[in-house]
C-alpha cells in the first residue's frame, strides 16, 4: 500500500514538474535569431503610413537599418529613412527621423511573435512629418502596440515580414496644421520585409521564434 501510494506522490510530482516546464517553456519571450553574429539588419517597405488628425502621409520607398551583437536578442533597434512620401496624393510630403530610431521588444509568450515599440531619439530630437506648411512632431515615447513578425524562406535567404499596426501615438502639430495641438490618436502602418548579412556583407539567415 506504501508503495503505492509513493508511486502515486511520484507521479503526481513529476506531472507538475512536466506543467511547470511546459508553461516556461509557453511563457518565454520568442527571439530574434541570426545564423552568425554580428549581424545586420536592413528592411525594406513601400507602403508606410502616418495618420494623424491633420491628415495622412504616405511613403513608398522606407529602409530601416540596424545591427545586434549577438545571434539572439529579444529586441532589435532599427533606423527609418522615409522616402517617395505623398499627402492627399501629391508629392512633397516628408518624414524627418532626426536620428530617432524604433526599438522592438518582443512581446512574452506571444506567438506569433508581436513586439511593441519605443521611440528612441537622442536629446531633444523628434520624428517630423511635414506638408503644404504642417509639421507633426513626434517625441520618443514607448510601449506602442504592436507589430507582428512572421518567417519568410529557408536557409541563407530566411527574412522577417513585420506587419505594423501601431496606434496612439503621441504627436503634437504645429499651428500651420488642421486640428493643431498635441494628441495621442496617430496611427502609422506597413509591411516591412527584413533581411541579415554577417560581417562580410553576405546574406544569412534570420528569423523570430
Amino acid at each position: 500500500m506504501r508503495r503505492k501510494i509513493l508511486t502515486l506522490c511520484l507521479t503526481v510530482a513529476a506531472a507538475f514538474a512536466l506543467t511547470a516546464l511546459s508553461a516556461a517553456a509557453a511563457s518565454a519571450a520568442p527571439l530574434f535569431h541570426a545564423e552568425s553574429e554580428p549581424v545586420t539588419f536592413k528592411g525594406s517597405s513601400s507602403d508606410n503610413t502616418f495618420v494623424t488628425k491633420s491628415g495622412t502621409v504616405e511613403c513608398a520607398n522606407s529602409s530601416f537599418a540596424g545591427t545586434s551583437a549577438s545571434k539572439t536578442t529579444s529586441t532589435a533597434t532599427l533606423a527609418p529613412t522615409y522616402g517617395e512620401c505623398t499627402a492627399f496624393g501629391f508629392l512633397g510630403a516628408k518624414v524627418e527621423p532626426h536620428g530617432c530610431k524604433y526599438t522592438f521588444h518582443l512581446v512574452e509568450g506571444s506567438s506569433p511573435p508581436t513586439a511593441t515599440v519605443d521611440v528612441v531619439c537622442e536629446g531633444s530630437n523628434e520624428i517630423t512629418i511635414e506638408s503644404t506648411g504642417c509639421v507633426v512632431h513626434v517625441p520618443p515615447q514607448t510601449g506602442l502596440k504592436h507589430v507582428v513578425f512572421e518567417n519568410l524562406g529557408a536557409g541563407k535567404t530566411r527574412t522577417i515580414k513585420a506587419g505594423v499596426t501601431v496606434e496612439g501615438i503621441t504627436y503634437t502639430a504645429t499651428s500651420g496644421c488642421i486640428n493643431a495641438g498635441t494628441w495621442t490618436t496617430g496611427k502609422y502602418s506597413g509591411t516591412v520585409t527584413i533581411s541579415g548579412t554577417n560581417a562580410g556583407g553576405t546574406q544569412q539567415g534570420i528569423w523570430v521564434e
